[in-house]
């Protein structure tokens, strides 16, 4: 085997003389000869990438011309040069083969002569210094990869894209710059490849530790928040599920979009570390060390506890999902973790050396695994590190925040916070939410921390009622004094938020960042519809009119004066007479595109509550003609009603209002036809205030559910009222009478 290499190697032989009698390899010639060793990996690489791109860019853009009926030709070229671009561009294509598959390929087959002894003692005994040979397979790997990339790519956007009337030279910038960023992408994993294999003496546990090198770190990261998602009650992450990709640099990739610079930035230092610890290690590592599973075999220990725990963990969690989730099956998760973390450790011992007695000789190291697997669920099962009562001193706290709609839904339905991400400001990585938090901590935050000190309250100890009264859904920001931020989540029942909503809307501070008229933008809303609060129609009511610039102005300024003497216990304990809803008319769909994808959308008011007290707009709205007549039961088609409450509690309001065919109420609701029906079901209920994205205020005793008659040719529509009753004889007589 030796000599057919020596034989080989007759041929590499350079011409430049080393010291008297000895003769040097040129570097140049040995990456030629394994280019040629390794000629069957060019070839799939290059058969692959000709088939993905110069063949199935022109089947894309083709495709994307199809079906398309009378388009006019300008708009089907964009068309066409869209679906172009997205299939040759950033992450098009093979994008995730040439990363994973192309790596493990090139990175497995250049150090495969690692696996067996007399190959390594012949390559290791060449005269050139170690990390020299270390860059021959490893750049002869990257251009085998490489170059087939990059002839298909210009084959793909010259003759395709030229031949399809696609080209442009805007099109070929942003396809080469995207195949430059994915060059550094490959780079990444490539180098994290060689790493792992010169980290192992076998190809097999070098493609093992390969894939733990670029997963381990998304799996766990990913195994965390699930946990801490499932058991911490007080848990928010905010950006729940996508920082955790930063920590592999097969993901990384996703961000680039969103957060280049950054992306760029983390791809290099994947690169730059993954080689200089390959490097390294190569020049450390014993010759004799070939065939054995690791270079340092004193590393193995650590290996094993750091796959087997989290494999343990993981398993444990399932089968607690599986028995049933619940907290008096907390054993199953800790039994079931401590199993099959020992089953991992097994499987890895034999992994490494298939002798089953490396179990019994490696019992420490198992120890530690088994003690691990249990020690880290009960962390989150019995909250030992005390996350959810964590609440810091007020003289810690610099400022506080709490979440927008907590503060506004007293006083308008908002529609600021839809979980889009302000990827422009923050490269991705933050919530909307969050950036909206950050923006308005208030340093008189009394009011803010006794909301928090009700919240962990409720996290530690339940009150009896909570399954029976409404629960708000609390996010408060707090800002300590050392600089750091945390988020915290909590889940407050209603009735108990009074005294505290009063503390918070006593301040000027508050009142200028949370309520939110005066942020909204006067140009943007160009219509308003007015309805009354017992009207049915709600914001689909008709009388919509439009407004010029000084109305807008003159309506949003009496909103924002009337609402900032309102005090929000106020509101909560009162029903507004009218709703005025907002409309946007938007002169183009590329507008309406712009706004709607979550970087404008701080400003949005759907709908405004019109109080008793709010002069200055009831005395607009008359100006404008407003408010309309009111037409309660204006096209309601029908109406049902229908039970939020559990069985019980519906057999003790059924029993006390005399009902005796309650059970209707479980079964689809009790329906209540058009006209004069609907007419005396309003007159015998009221409606509940809606609050925080759909929660009701205090006790509803069941909700109406309307469908109301389109105008004209338009279809039905339907829309939901919490209530509770205000007449119950009537209403229980009535009942009795439908049913």
């Amino acid at each position: 085997m030796v000599m057919n290499f020596i034989d080989r190697f007759k041929s590499i032989r350079g011409t430049d003389q080393g010291r008297p009698g000895e003769r040097k390899i040129s570097f140049a010639r040995l990456l030629l000869w394994d280019i040629k060793e390794r000629s069957w990996l060019l070839a799939l690489i290059l058969v692959v990438a000709l088939v993905v791109y110069p063949a199935g860019s022109l089947m894309v853009i083709q495709l994307a011309a199809s079906g398309r009926g009378e388009m006019p030709g300008e708009m089907l070229l964009k068309v066409r040069k869209s679906a172009a671009i997205s299939y040759l561009g950033l992450t098009g294509g093979y994008y995730y083969f040439f990363i994973l598959a192309a790596a493990l390929l090139a990175g497995i087959s250049g150090y495969v002569y690692l696996e067996k002894q007399d190959r390594s003692d012949f390559f290791l005994s060449l005269p050139m210094r170690r990390e020299r040979y270390f860059f021959v397979p490893c750049l002869s790997g990257w251009l085998i990869v490489i170059c087939p990339y990059l002839v298909s790519l210009l084959l793909a956007v010259f003759p395709v894209c030229a031949s399809q009337g696609v080209f442009s030279g805007a099109l070929a910038a942003g396809v080469f710059r995207a195949a430059a960023f994915n060059i550094l992408a490959f780079s990444a994993v490539y180098s994290l490849v060689l790493l792992a294999m010169v980290l192992s003496g076998r190809m097999l546990i070098g493609t093992l530790l390969s894939v733990f090198l670029l997963f381990y770190g998304v799996c766990l990261g990913g195994l965390n928040e699930l946990l801490c998602s499932f058991f911490y009650k007080t848990w928010y992450s905010e950006n729940y599920g996508e920082n955790i990709f930063w920590f592999s640099a097969l993901t990384v990739p996703s961000y680039f979009d969103r957060a280049p610079l950054k992306t760029v930035a983390v791809l290099l230092i994947y690169t730059g570390l993954a080689l200089w610890l390959a490097v390294f290690i190569y020049r450390k590592r014993p010759a004799e060390t070939a065939e054995n599973s690791l270079t340092f075999p004193g590393t193995a220990p650590f290996l094993k506890t750091a796959v087997a725990i989290p494999v343990g963990v993981a398993g444990g969690f399932l089968l607690w999902i599986l028995v049933g989730q619940s907290e008096g099956l907390m054993g199953w998760f800790l039994f079931g973790s401590a199993a099959c973390a020992f089953i991992a450790n097994g499987v890895f011992e034999f992994v490494m050396a298939p002798d089953i007695r490396n179990i019994a000789r490696h019992w420490i190291s198992g120890l530690v695994v088994l003690l691990g697997s249990v020690l880290i669920p009960a962390v989150f099962c019995f909250d030992l590190l005390g996350y959810d009562t964590w609440l810091p001193d007020k003289s810690r706290i610099e400022a506080m925040a709490v979440s927008e709609d907590f503060a506004a839904m007293e006083l308008a339905n908002c529609d600021t916070l839809n979980g889009h991400y302000d990827r422009e400001a923050e490269g991705g990585s933050v919530s909307q939410e969050s950036l909206w938090l950050r923006k308005n901590l208030v340093e008189d935050f009394d009011g803010i921390y006794e909301l928090a000190e009700l919240g962990v309250r409720e996290a530690a100890e339940p009150s009896d009622a909570a399954g029976e009264e409404t629960m708000c859904s609390v996010r408060i920001l707090y800002k300590m004094k050392g600089g750091g931020m945390r988020i915290r989540g909590y889940q407050i029942p209603l009735e108990e938020t009074g005294e505290a909503l009063g503390k918070m809307s006593s301040t000027v501070d508050f009142r200028n960042k949370y309520y939110p008229f005066g942020q909204m933008d006067p140009e943007r809303y160009n219509r308003i519809a007015l309805s009354r609060w017992e009207d049915p129609l709600g914001e689909y009511a008709e009388n919509k009119i439009t407004l010029d610039a000084e109305q807008r102005l003159k309506l949003l300024e009496a909103l924002d004066a009337d609402s900032r003497r309102i005090d929000l216990l106020e509101a909560r304990e009162s029903s507004p007479l009218y709703v005025i809803s907002f409309y946007f008319d938007y002169d183009d769909y590329e507008e309406y595109t712009k706004v709607h994808q979550g970087f404008d959308l701080m400003d949005v008011v759907s709908e405004a509550y019109v109080y008793e007290n709010y002069e200055n707009t009831r005395a607009c709205l008359e100006e404008l003609g407003l408010p309309a007549k009111a037409d309660a039961a204006c096209r309601v088609k029908g109406a049902w009603c229908w039970s939020e409450s559990s069985q019980e509690a519906l057999a003790a309001f059924a029993e006390r209002y005399g009902l005796s065919d309650y059970e209707k109420l479980l079964d689809g609701g009790i329906f209540f036809s058009g006209g004069t029906e609907v007419e005396a079901l309003l007159e015998t209920v009221e409606r509940v205030k809606r609050r925080n994205g759909g929660s009701e205020a205090g006790t509803m005793d069941f909700g109406l559910y309307f469908q109301i008659k389109g105008a004209g040719e338009s279809e039905d529509y339907e829309t939901n009222w919490a209530v509770k009753l205000s007449d119950p004889e009537n209403f229980a007589k009535l009942v009795e009478e439908i049913a």
